[in-house]
């Protein structure tokens, strides 16, 4: 469109002075001059019309950047007509404004030149036991591309410090000062992590509906707890304490373990005792002489050379040698 309103200043200084020209020859040569003139102006008329419609389909075409979406502006309005990403035909007059639809990732960091905003950045949160600790997180969010124009004329192009920054300094004091200095900094780190989350997206959605959207406009997809810090005596008397329950713990495992075990060996030796007593109760003197008096007719029926003495072994069970030895 720029070029277009330049095109036109051009042809109308163009053309005032061609007709101040004009008029000062024609009163030196007259008809002759005007003749010549007719025919150059025919000339010049049909280079502008094709300088004019060539520009005009140049303008009409306009490539969007891939992840991105275009909104459209026609003298400084904004349309509600979304371009999308790749090539597209589109008013001449309009221009366009490139919004992205990519994950963008917004930083909240005590480290110089590691987020957004230069500097400390990071979030100093009074927890429920009264203590000051300091969060830095990094938030995963994207816009949703059916609200682009609108966020485009209702926060412009920076809708991230507008909207994104302050939801997320609200929404994370609002749930870490729930917890104490301990859980967040030990067990209930992820669970407040997750809360400030849905807590996130609530504000925002708040926020966009009083400003006359109500759709969510922007979707949070993440929110990451990079660290959080708290004064070193109270790290290191949280982190005494973290152990000492752990071994605790393990003393008590270990205790479990060994009244297991002996329980394990009371049953087994009652299972032994049980077993002797079962056997002891079973074989009787007949039962032994008798299983004697078996295993002696099966030795005397063997091929092997032997000598026998009937009646010498105790209880009259016979008494066999080998007449090798």
């Amino acid at each position: 469109m720029i070029t277009l309103l330049v095109l036109f200043a051009v042809l109308l200084v163009a053309s005032l002075v061609a007709r101040a020209r004009f008029i000062k020859n024609f009163k030196q040569n007259g008809h002759d001059y005007l003749t010549s003139w007719i025919k150059a102006a025919g000339i010049a008329a049909w280079l502008c019309l094709a300088l004019i419609v060539i520009t005009a389909a140049s303008n009409a075409f306009y490539s969007v950047n891939s992840g991105n979406i275009g909104v459209e502006k026609l003298f400084g309005k904004v349309l509600d007509e979304r371009v999308p990403e790749g090539l597209n035909t589109i008013n001449p007059f309009v221009t366009v404004e490139e919004m992205t639809l990519r994950t963008q990732s917004y930083t909240m960091s005590a480290v110089s030149n590691e987020g957004q905003v230069k500097g400390n950045d990071a979030i100093d949160i009074i927890t429920s036991d009264g203590l000051t600790v300091t969060v830095e997180l990094s938030v995963l969010f994207r816009l949703n591309p059916n609200a682009a124009s609108w966020v485009f004329r209702s926060f412009g192009p920076d809708y991230v410090s507008q909207i994104v920054r302050p939801a997320i300094r609200s929404s994370v004091r609002d749930i870490f000062s729930k917890y104490n200095s301990q859980d967040l900094y030990s067990t209930k780190r992820e669970e407040a992590t997750q809360k400030a989350q849905q807590h996130l997206q609530d504000a925002i959605d708040q926020l966009t509906k009083r400003s006359g959207y109500g759709l969510e406009a922007i979707l949070v997809e993440n929110v990451l707890t990079r660290d959080i810090k708290l004064p070193d005596a109270v790290k290191n008397a949280i982190e005494n304490k973290i152990a000492a329950q752990q071994q605790a713990e393990q003393m008590e495992y270990v205790i479990q373990k060994e009244q297991k075990e002996a329980e394990r060996k009371r049953v087994e030796a009652q299972g032994i005792r049980d077993f002797q007593t079962t056997v002891s109760q079973g074989i009787s003197p007949q039962l032994l002489q008798w299983k004697g008096i078996e295993a002696t007719t099966e030795l005397a029926k063997s091929a092997n050379a032997k000598v026998v003495v009937i009646g010498s072994g105790k209880d009259g069970l016979p008494i066999i040698f080998d007449s090798k030895q």
